[in-house]
């Protein structure tokens, strides 16, 4: 899957920055510069945004992805434009301490942020897949949204597991004790 070819690629990656980017041309390479230059500024993480992706697509494309971002942006603490866009830049010591699986490629930059990561979001250029069709669709909610999910759990309870797990272990016990006297009712 995507997520296992991209970590790979970080995991091999020996420079300074890392760069990810689909192999469907979707984007212009010629964008890696602007994303270097910004992280050359300060920044840990630069995300890619393709603001025309949808110009010429019916509504039933643009409200869902339009729709995804704003959700997984107000779930996440990180607003971005275009969470689905692969192109983006990291700090080789950012994006390496990040474990991926399933579908977390796409949650990098608000992982990334969670950890005091600076984010910037810049435009790039897009162009329509000329070969191939996406694998993207609805079916795709029901795997991206446990890992969202995933994502402001670690947030919220990554330092603090107790306040987690203590809370679930004091209803089990109640709801055992409360099972002992009915039994010996």
């Amino acid at each position: 899957g995507q997520t296992a070819a991209l970590a790979a690629g970080i995991e091999a990656a020996t420079g300074d920055f890392v760069v990810l980017i689909d192999s469907d041309l979707e984007n212009d390479p010629s964008d890696i510069g602007q994303l270097i230059n910004k992280l050359e500024e300060g920044y840990q993480v630069v995300s890619g945004w393709r603001p025309n992706r949808w110009a010429k697509q019916s509504f039933t494309r643009k409200i869902p992805s339009h729709a995804a971002n704003w959700l997984i942006s107000r779930i996440a603490g990180l607003p971005l434009n275009d969470y689905g866009c692969t192109l983006k830049a990291y700090r080789r010591e950012i994006i390496q301490g990040i474990p991926l699986y399933g579908e977390m490629h796409r949650f990098i930059p608000a992982y990334a942020a969670q950890m005091g990561a600076r984010v910037a979001e810049l435009p790039v250029r897009y162009a329509p897949r000329r070969f191939g069709t996406s694998n993207y669709g609805l079916s795709r909610i029901l795997r991206v949204l446990p890992d969202l999910l995933l994502l402001k759990f670690l947030e919220k309870y990554m330092n603090r597991p107790m306040q987690f797990f203590g809370l679930v272990g004091f209803y089990v016990l109640g709801f055992g004790v409360l099972s002992i006297v009915h039994a010996l009712y």
